[in-house]
């Protein structure tokens, strides 16, 4: 937006609860180009995350997504999938409350874990699901400082659920959107 402050949407949560989706269909309904960070890493660095981290390390990976983070001051209107774990640091989060608003997709463990069975590819191998809940709870007070929290229902479209964002963040749309 040309002439006042960008609007910068972040969409936080843990794995597998719908960021990307859910990003997808609403940029496409606000007009507005989408990022995945994730996959934004992967492209610019030629492999899978889970790969990178074991390549390069997570002080790597974490140095390479705040500086993603970064460069997205320079970005005007925007949708953002961020990493499930981007918004559980710190200074991220700070940074993501500077450059836009956050919302939290608070899916259902019980709806994540169903979804981790199919991509498995997101976390290693052989590692347990208590650990992953773990995680998952770890997280959860980032998350949750989130200026809107999103919980979905059972069996919500992600069209339904863009559309319910589109109505929470209502008032913090520039009139041009």
């Amino acid at each position: 937006m040309k002439g006042g402050r960008p609007f910068r949407l972040f969409l936080s949560g843990f794995l597998a609860c719908g960021k990307t989706t859910v990003g997808r269909v609403l940029a496409r309904d606000l007009r507005l180009p989408f990022m995945d960070l994730d996959q934004t890493l992967v492209e610019e660095e030629g492999m899978p995350i889970l790969e990178l981290m074991v390549a390069r390390g997570e002080p790597y990976f974490r140095r390479r997504e705040r500086s993603l983070l970064e460069r997205l001051g320079n970005s005007e209107n925007l949708i953002v999938a961020t990493g499930s774990g981007t918004p559980a640091i710190p200074e991220n989060l700070s940074l993501i409350g500077r450059l836009g608003e956050m919302v939290f997709l608070n899916a259902a463990w019980e709806t994540i874990a169903a979804r981790l069975q199919e991509k498995k590819d997101l976390f290693p191998p052989n590692l347990p699901v208590e650990a992953l809940y773990r995680a998952y709870l770890e997280r959860l007070p980032y998350y949750r400082q989130a200026r809107w929290i999103l919980v979905p229902e059972s069996g919500e479209t992600p069209d339904a659920l863009a559309l319910r964002i589109r109505l929470m963040i209502k008032g913090a749309l520039p009139c041009a959107i």
